[in-house]
């Protein structure tokens, strides 16, 4: 059974679009055609051209890769920011996430 992706709206349309536009002028920086492209991320053309227009169709894998060969990788830790303080100081986040591991000292055994 196939799912159905559901439909991105007008300010998801345009981000991706601009993602695409993005890449489009990075690759180009780099002389590569898009053949070349599709080859290095061992995708079709189509696939790689629907990135490039910011088709909300293609993986996310897709766009890490050719994040990767573009040498922009690093980028991606500027979405969806999460200010780390507010995660160290968040008991209940630090309570769902932490995992106790019986061999290493509590928080109540380490007296410094």
């Amino acid at each position: 059974m196939t799912r159905k992706l559901l439909p991105v709206d007008g300010a998801g349309k345009n981000a991706l679009a601009e993602l695409g536009n993005r890449l489009r002028t990075l690759r180009i920086m780099r002389s590569d055609t898009m053949a070349q492209m599709a080859q290095r991320l061992q995708c079709s053309l189509s696939t790689y051209a629907a990135l490039e227009k910011g088709e909300a169709t293609t993986q996310i894998g897709l766009l890490v890769n050719a994040l990767g060969i573009l040498g922009c990788l690093d980028s991606l830790s500027a979405v969806a920011p999460v200010p780390v303080e507010s995660l160290i100081k968040s008991e209940a986040m630090r309570k769902r996430v932490r995992k106790v591991n019986p061999t290493l000292p509590t928080d109540e055994e380490i007296d410094f």
